[in-house]
């Protein structure tokens, strides 16, 4: 009887984890066309996810991304609970340009490596994978999660 409920409780708790992702990705809706600055909303009497979230909006055929990329993107960031950008490069006249595996915080380069050039992306990145307890004063407070819309224009090997 003990392992019986102990079953239901763990199915029920999977599911509930699983509801409270999909709720997550469902609370952010990104409207715009590919190189286009997106317009992004985020309900946030929604709970974050504790657990960074990937999800490709528009699928690029072109190469995936690994580790050892420099990437030309742009992007639009804000905080879960924020009403406009903390920082966007779509108004600018260049794309930023970086490398995967460094230089950028923990959450871009786990949700971009795979991701195909040519994509548009929507992260969701927790406070660990982004920038904690420090925050980056004045826009982003400490233990923000992190929403990020990112378009993929090209990628070449890293040259040290």
């Amino acid at each position: 009887m003990k392992k019986v409920i102990s079953l239901l409780i763990s199915l029920f708790l999977c599911i509930s984890v699983a509801s409270c992702t999909s709720q997550a990705k469902d609370a952010v809706t990104v409207d715009g066309k590919f190189g286009e600055k997106p317009i992004v909303k985020v309900d946030s009497s929604v709970t974050p996810p504790k657990q960074l979230e990937s999800k490709v909006l528009k699928k690029g055929n072109g190469p995936a991304l690994t580790k050892e990329n420099v990437a030309s993107v742009d992007y639009y960031g804000m905080v879960w609970n924020g009403k406009k950008p903390f920082d966007e490069s779509f108004s600018r006249p260049e794309p930023f340009n970086f490398a995967l595996n460094k230089g950028v915080i923990a959450g871009w380069t786990k949700g971009l490596v795979g991701k195909n050039v040519g994509s548009r992306v929507l992260l969701i990145i927790p406070p660990e994978l982004g920038y904690g307890k420090a925050g980056s004063p004045p826009s982003i407070p400490s233990n923000a999660t992190l929403v990020f819309v990112i378009d993929i224009y090209g990628s070449n090997s890293k040259k040290d």
